[in-house]
């Protein structure tokens, strides 16, 4: 057994309890280093902000006084603003941090330590979002207010229905992200790889425009794959867009990807720590 394999069984000897008995003070340990470099956090929550507002100016343009797929112009802006929150809270980065953390060795140090390196990462994901939720949300009221979204067509019910598909939506988009990236233990840099996982998810979750507008063939393949389930589907309940059934489904669509995400983060996780070599250690 090489020494990083020995470390990871050492690693699963732990049960998952082990590890969040811990949680808490890496919270706070991440939250402390991240107080270090404020001006990035709010660069990147500013960013979260931006490119929503790009895509509703084009589709608030395109709809003008005639609804496009049953979105009027302000229901396009009702979207997008809810998008803002659900960049906010799905938020995750390790495609492009993972990468770094194997071509320089970085991954060596955290293997150290008592729980799986994931953990940190969870850690480092919620600590941002605290960190930075408190700064976007008033921008999100005042934008709410200023581009005159449909908020009629958001309710209590609504909302609350939506909260477990939010829920579902942030582990999901950081557990297959996080599969994705360890696609370095293979290739070392996997800039081109994450460019694509990227720009499919932007198109079939929803981002750049709601599933509504995309071609029919488009729109029943989406709904089978995660990447919506990960943007649009909460916010769709959010807008009262999707009820009953539909949501039950996606409910259960969002179970099964974050499962197999679970057996395929396993995996390819105790895979690749057999070929780890710390290039840059």
């Amino acid at each position: 057994m090489t020494p990083h394999a020995s470390l990871l069984a050492r690693h699963e000897d732990r049960s998952p309890l082990a590890a969040l008995r811990v949680f808490p003070p890496v919270v706070r340990a991440s939250l402390q280093q991240l107080f270090a470099y404020r001006a990035a956090m709010l660069l990147w929550a500013v960013w979260g902000i931006a490119g929503p507002l790009v895509t509703l100016a084009v589709w608030s343009t395109a709809a003008g006084p005639k609804p496009i797929a049953g979105f009027t112009r302000e229901q396009f802006a009702t979207y997008f603003i809810l998008g803002m929150v659900m960049n906010h809270f799905t938020a995750a980065w390790d495609m492009d941090v993972f990468g770094w953390l194997v071509q320089y060795g970085r991954l060596s140090g955290l293997l150290m330590r008592p729980m799986l390196p994931v953990w940190q990462a969870v850690s480092d994901n919620v600590a941002f979002k605290l960190l930075t939720g408190v700064v976007v949300a008033p921008a999100w009221v005042v934008l709410g207010l200023a581009v005159r979204a449909d908020w009629s067509v958001v309710s209590a019910g609504s909302v609350a229905r939506a909260l477990p598909a939010l829920a579902m939506a942030m582990v999901l988009n950081f557990l297959w992200g996080y599969c994705v990236a360890m696609v370095a233990f293979w290739t070392t840099k996997n800039g081109a790889i994450n460019r694509v996982y990227w720009s499919v998810a932007m198109f079939l979750g929803g981002r750049i425009a709601p599933l509504a507008v995309l071609p029919p063939v488009l729109q029943a393949a989406a709904r089978y794959l995660p990447f919506q389930t990960m943007f649009a589907f909460p916010i769709e309940v959010a807008m009262g867009r999707q009820a009953g059934n539909q949501i039950f489904s996606n409910y259960l669509l969002q179970i099964v990807w974050i499962a197999l995400g679970l057996i395929v983060w396993r995996l390819v996780w105790r895979a690749g720590l057999k070929r780890y070599s710390a290039v840059g250690a």
